[in-house]
């Protein structure tokens, strides 16, 4: 347990250069349909959509190739972290030196200096590094910090732990092992001993001292952990990530069900992007409670936390697990750490900055941190209060809940551990600011815009987006990220003082104290511009600490700039987490975009469940699926003595490969509401050689119904035309739309392209199969 949490506080755990491959969870092309014209019109245009597609291929190709490269790097540098995470103690000059010993060490001067070792790491050479906290002596105080009273303290033993950014150092620079005692962790300290009772820290560029109290504590402080019975036994330690999140079961009637997942944290980035990686502890029904589900979790967590002999691979082994980080929405996130909700005076789970002052500047922010030492002892004192009104009293003062979290009784720090959503927050903030921004324009401003949105090139990877203005409430959080990114062009292309209720462009000049009118816009647009700044920050696929700075001065930026234009940014609680950068959980490191696909899974297995014990329905879907998915990879059924061959010689491997049992082409939800007047619909093709498949005119039931009885075999006809095309995989789907025009791309065997229409799904049936079968048997 105390491997796990070796690098909680100079990483936050999640400062690990890791790679991974690009998501690419939506794979619906939308492609603007070819207007017809005059042939030869058609032609360059067609010429010139197969030159951006073989461009396309060899991006793809090199990107695909770039990849699989930093793939194996990443294997390698987690290879490297597990087994850095392995040792937190070292041996050097026949002295056991463990995470969390003070030292005298030498620094690249070759002076004699102190320091606290945080962590132990290897490079990638094998060697071992060690990650100091530097302590000063009163001669390496800044001016500022010097005085008479702590020179006498110092001449007694006094010394300052200073804060941030720790050293790298190598074993062959340390010295010895010294002993310093912090002041509130011991009551008798003897005379002449070294002590910290202060730390020194840098805030708007100018050096103060805190407390020693208020900082974290290192996980030596609060964690310890047994030896496995046997020296030779093989010791596997596992980092758990917890996630939580409710979400709506059914479209239109509010039913919320609060999944339950958790991962390894030891595994690389792309396998935990695998579904068969992520577990489903459970789902708390409607109306339940987390704590009261989360009993049972929390007990075995308990047992693993002290370590267990469990077999791995027909051989006994020492497991020790420990919960590594907990990723939730605003909301249960706060329940989970026990701190009242953001409607409260004190409701941020990192601080206790007051509602009024959430948007404040130039806070010193560290001085109003949570810690979790400080809010045991609060915890105790609502805890001793018996008059109820005194203990709602406390709880408001300190910011609390009348009960801690049950998260509580595992060890852990219970703020550092638990992570913003930086997915949600990130989402939510976008959302808000294009709903404020819509709201500003004219009638002007929205044909404009209109004009501008249904002629702007989007990349063709990415799904049709409905029009921000009209269909506001359909976005979902990955379109609003997606939106960031072009919406500052968008914008820039049109925006001026017509463009704008004269209203609102009087008050945001006034807010902004500008002198003319023509500046309203532009900072419109920089407020866009900031926003896409952060997301390229948070989003980044490896964090250094330039990296954080970088991430930090972007945060404040936008903390400056958003407020002041829009007065619904005042005091917002996803603004006001800008200030606590190192709280993010990373998106490449909590997979949170990853685990919402999850939900979108389970969403869509509700309309195939009776619809009144859905929990219950949902976990027998997800076991069975699992059990299959076991015996396909090979798994052995202990009721049998060997494995089943029927699930290995099959296809079934196939089928579980990726995230769904196979894709579906375009969804019928989104279609509609994105569909133009003449009922336009864009799928994707299953194959290369066919392009700019678009299907007109839905087909009514009655219409259906009687082409369907010229069609005596059609299922079996559509089977086989997936096996003739190698496909792989299996039609989950219930449902098949008809339509009653369709036209597409094909290229034939010379290389030319050619343009196809049909007016009869007959014809479809029969010459679209037959294109398909030719390019295939060549």
């Amino acid at each position: 347990m105390h491997k796990i949490n070796i690098e909680e506080e100079s990483d936050n755990k999640y400062n690990y250069e890791e790679e991974e491959e690009e998501e690419d969870n939506n794979e619906n092309n939308d492609e603007e349909e070819e207007e017809e014209g005059n042939n030869d019109d058609n032609n360059n245009q067609v010429e010139e959509e197969r030159n951006n597609d073989e461009e396309e291929h060899n991006n793809d190709e090199e990107e695909r190739n770039n990849d699989e490269k930093e793939r194996n790097n990443e294997e390698k540098e987690i290879d490297q972290i597990v087994e850095a995470l392995d040792e937190d103690k070292i041996p050097f000059c026949n002295v056991l030196y463990r995470s969390g010993d003070f030292v005298y060490y030498h620094d690249d001067n070759g002076q004699k200096k102190l320091g606290r070792l945080r962590s132990i790491l290897k490079n990638h050479d094998g060697y071992y590094q060690l990650r100091i906290q530097k302590i000063l002596e009163y001669s390496d105080l800044p001016g500022n910090l010097k005085g008479l009273p702590r020179q006498r303290r110092s001449i007694t033993g006094e010394v300052w732990l200073q804060d941030e950014p720790f050293l790298i150092i190598m074993t062959s620079q340390i010295l010895e092992k010294v002993t310093i005692l912090m002041m509130f962790q011991h009551q008798n300290i003897p005379d002449g001993s070294l002590r910290i009772s202060e730390i020194i820290y840098k805030c708007n560029d100018r050096w103060h001292v805190r407390n020693v109290k208020l900082s974290y504590l290192h996980p030596s402080d609060y964690i310890s952990i047994r030896n496995p019975p046997s020296s030779s036994m093989p010791i596997y330690k596992l980092f758990l990530d917890l996630y939580y999140d409710d979400f709506g079961t059914f479209r239109n009637v509010y039913h919320s069900l609060g999944g339950v997942y958790v991962q390894f944290g030891n595994m690389p980035a792309h396998q935990r992007k695998l579904i068969k990686n992520h577990f489903v502890i459970g789902f708390i029904p409607f109306g339940g409670k987390f704590d009261e589900f989360m009993i049972p979790f929390i007990s075995e967590m308990k047992e693993l936390e002290k370590g267990k002999v469990m077999t791995v691979q027909g051989q006994d082994a020492w497991i020790i697990a420990g919960l590594g980080v907990v990723t939730a929405d605003l909301p249960q996130g706060n329940d989970m750490t026990g701190v009242l909700r953001h409607n409260a005076n004190k409701g941020c789970r990192t601080c206790k900055t007051t509602k009024e002052s959430l948007s404040a500047h130039n806070q010193d922010i560290v001085t109003t941190l949570r810690y979790h030492h400080i809010t045991d002892e609060e915890i105790l004192k609502i805890s001793y209060e018996t008059i109820m009104s005194k203990r709602d009293q406390l709880c408001t003062e300190y910011g609390l809940r009348s009960l801690p979290s049950i998260l509580d009784k595992l060890k852990r720090e219970r703020y550092l551990q638990m992570l913003q959503d930086v997915y949600h927050a990130t989402a939510g903030k976008i959302g808000r600011l294009l709903k404020l921004t819509c709201e500003l324009f004219s009638r002007e401003g929205e044909d404009n815009f209109i004009e501008i949105w249904k002629n702007f090139e989007i990349p063709k990877r990415w799904s049709r987006l409905p029009n921000p203005i009209t269909h506001y409430n359909s976005f979902m959080m990955s379109d609003l990220l997606r939106l960031a990114m072009i919406m500052l062009f968008l914008l820039n292309q049109f925006l001026k003082e017509s463009s704008i209720k004269r209203n609102e462009t009087a008050m945001i000049q006034q807010r902004i104290d500008a002198f003319r009118v023509n500046s309203v816009p532009k900072i419109i647009i920089f407020c866009w511009i900031h926003v896409a700044k952060t997301m390229k920050a948070v989003f980044n696929k490896k964090f250094t600490s330039d990296s954080y700075e970088e991430l930090q001065q972007c945060f404040e930026e936008e903390f400056s700039i958003l407020p002041k234009v829009f007065v619904n940014f005042v005091n917002l609680p996803n603004i006001h987490i800008n200030m606590h950068a190192k709280t993010f959980g990373t998106l490449i490191n909590t997979q949170v975009g990853i685990k919402e696909m999850v939900y979108r899974i389970f969403k869509g297995m509700v309309p195939k469940t009776n619809c009144k014990n859905i929990d219950l329905d949902l976990l027998k879907r997800y076991n069975t699926l699992f059990a299959i998915r076991y015996l396909a990879d090979g798994g052995i059924d202990p009721r049998f003595n060997r494995s089943c061959t029927g699930f290995t010689n099959s296809n079934f491997g196939q089928l579980f490969l990726n995230w769904y049992v196979t894709e579906d082409k375009y969804s019928t939800e989104a279609t509609e509401q994105v569909q133009d007047d003449d009922d336009d619909t864009k799928i994707i093709s299953p194959v290369n050689f066919i392009s700019n498949i678009s299907l007109k005119k839905r087909m009514s039931k009655q219409e259906r119904d009687k082409l369907l009885l010229t069609l005596h075999n059609f299922k079996t006809e559509l089977f086989l035309s997936y096996v003739y095309m190698k496909f792989e995989a299996a039609l989950i789907n219930s449902s098949i739309s008809w339509y009653k025009f369709a036209s597409y791309m094909i290229e034939e065997e010379n290389g030319i392209l050619s343009k196809l229409k049909f007016t009869y799904i007959s014809m479809i049936l029969s010459q679209f199969m037959k294109k398909i079968m030719k390019n295939l048997m060549q």
